[in-house]
């Protein structure tokens, strides 16, 4: 019986360890789902406004949709600098906010970062929680892995 309980103290312990302060979101974009407005400066520069959709699911267990807008810069020389405004819903109708800022030298890809600016339900306790992001794009969709740390003060409330 010793045995048990230990194993349950260590099991529990192993659970609520700063490990599992991260959480991982998956986000997928169809490009034919999204919706551009775009300027070609010959062959050095191209700025899109953007409205896109997609799904993602994180590694929680929960999943819904995203619908972001915004735009960037892009050149295959100087990079992309990327400045997104995004709403988000899971099953149970709770919905985020986030921004999603990205300033790198790739052009098909790269890393940025991600903050929640509003959520209600299970995402209220995610506000103000600064995630860091890496995209690949292609040329028919796009993804993006979330890497998201919590604040244990933050899970308290």
């Amino acid at each position: 019986m010793k045995y048990i309980v230990f194993l349950l103290i260590l099991f529990s312990f192993n659970c609520f360890s700063e490990k599992n302060n991260e959480f991982t979101v998956d986000i997928t974009f169809i490009t034919d789902a999204g919706n551009q407005d775009i300027m070609n400066f010959g062959d050095k520069l191209t700025y899109r406004n953007t409205k896109a959709t997609g799904s993602w699911k994180d590694s929680l267990g929960d999943y819904g949709i995203i619908k972001c807008l915004g735009n960037y810069l892009s050149s295959e020389k100087l990079g992309t600098n990327l400045n997104l405004y995004c709403q988000g819903s899971n099953k149970d109708e709770d919905i985020f906010w986030l921004t999603m800022k990205r300033n790198s030298k790739d052009y098909d890809g790269g890393i940025g970062k991600s903050e929640y600016i509003y959520g209600d339900g299970k995402f209220k306790n995610l506000i103000n929680t600064k995630c860091i992001y890496a995209v690949e794009i292609s040329n028919e969709f796009s993804i993006l892995k979330q890497k998201c740390k919590i604040n244990n003060k933050k899970r308290k409330k």
